[in-house]
């Protein structure tokens, strides 16, 4: 299975692995699970990946989490990575949290990536910045993504800015927009600088703008 792990995979060639994700050697299990990621997904295939969250083996739960990035269409899919949000361990949670940015529609899965946006752990913060990205934004997303603007992490922040994007009718997120253009961070003002590329700025905010890019 570690031979596939970077293939792009038949159907076929995915439900040859099907097996694998049950074998008694974890690190087959989860070379299988980063492997079948790479190709369509069958019920039984999703059900296998599923299941496979609940797994002892830390590292099977993160692979099978990312496996399911894109069989979201599913329910279940949807609630199994809402439980991952949950999950003990920090890149399992990350994994959910990219994963749930291709069901974004779903208000559940918004929520879930508010609460994440302020996890311990700054890799999962940032991955669900990123995943708001793709999402239409409620006043608690824009206002928890502005506070995230001010995240220790460089990373978090400029994609909260990205997210942001998405807020640009919000005075609110594009004053913190305006502000982050004085970010110690390269990334995070060149973030900041293209989500005020969408914005319709009042004449206040303009003035601001203009003191920002002068300082």
């Amino acid at each position: 299975a570690s031979a596939l792990r970077n293939a792009t995979l038949s159907e076929e060639a995915v439900n040859a692995l099907i097996p694998a994700l049950k074998d008694n050697n974890k690190e087959v299990r989860e070379n299988a699970a980063v492997a079948i990621s790479n190709g369509p997904l069958s019920e039984e295939t999703i059900n296998l990946l599923i299941a496979a969250l609940k797994d002892q083996n830390k590292y099977l739960r993160e692979t099978a989490t990312y496996s399911l990035k894109n069989a979201t269409q599913h329910s279940r899919v949807v609630t199994a990575l809402l439980s991952a949000c949950e999950d003990k361990y920090y890149l399992v949670r990350e994994s959910a949290a990219t994963a749930l940015s291709n069901a974004t529609q779903h208000a559940e899965a918004v929520n879930a990536l508010i609460a994440a946006l302020k996890d311990n752990d700054k890799e999962v913060r940032r991955a669900a910045a990123f995943a708001l990205s793709n999402a239409t934004l409620s006043e608690e997303a824009v206002n928890t993504l502005i506070a995230a603007l001010k995240d220790e992490n460089e990373e978090v922040r400029a994609s909260a800015a990205s997210a942001l994007n998405n807020a640009t009718q919000h005075a609110e997120a594009v004053n913190a927009l305006i502000a982050a253009l004085k970010d110690e961070n390269e990334e995070v003002r060149a973030s900041a600088a293209f989500a005020l590329n969408n914005a319709t700025l009042s004449e206040e905010a303009v003035n601001t703008l203009i003191a920002a890019l002068k300082d």
